[in-house]
């Protein structure tokens, strides 16, 4: 039945899969077909009991709980509630977007020195394979995915993805 799911899910297409069963033995099995059949290396699951992170781990599958979980909401909202706010206060008029740094005239430059529109804002960046958050001095840096967040992301995109 999971894999059928799966396969009705379009999991043969997929890079990631995130199981959030509150089932842990669901989510393994999710995990397990998601990775074996599909080839999929990029597994997040939810794990209730902390005692089964191991099992989890063991097949490469990147584990969220509800302790670390909230360690890291506490964490975020203390040294970046800025971003914290932007994403739990988001209404219709603001839109994520994900873009690779192709703007040469963008390499190489802090963020407080872009002239992003007003009210858009940088949430993360993805740099060879690790999750940045950034701060004002972060420096972009070539071939960097950046997550927008705002009301004018999609004239931010075309920025940031300009290629001279």
């Amino acid at each position: 039945a999971l894999l059928e799911r799966l396969r009705q899910a379009n999991a043969d297409k997929a890079q990631t899969v995130v199981a959030l069963d509150k089932d842990d033995e669901t989510n393994l099995r999710v995990a397990r077909i998601a990775h074996h059949t599909f080839g999929i290396s990029n597994l997040i699951s939810w794990v209730s009991d902390p005692a089964q992170n191991d099992r989890f781990r063991r097949l490469g599958v990147r584990v969220l709980n509800p302790a670390f979980s909230s360690v890291l909401i506490t964490e975020g909202m203390v040294l970046n509630p800025e971003i914290y706010s932007i994403t739990t206060d988001m209404d219709e008029g603001h839109d994520v977007r994900e873009v690779k740094l192709q703007n040469p005239d963008l390499l190489n430059q802090p963020i407080t020195a872009l002239d992003l529109p007003a009210g858009v804002t940088i949430l993360m960046i993805e740099r060879g394979g690790d999750i940045l958050v950034p701060d004002e001095e972060t420096v972009l840096r070539a071939n960097d995915t950046v997550m927008l967040v705002g009301g004018e992301v999609d004239e931010t995109a075309r920025l940031f993805a300009k290629q001279s």
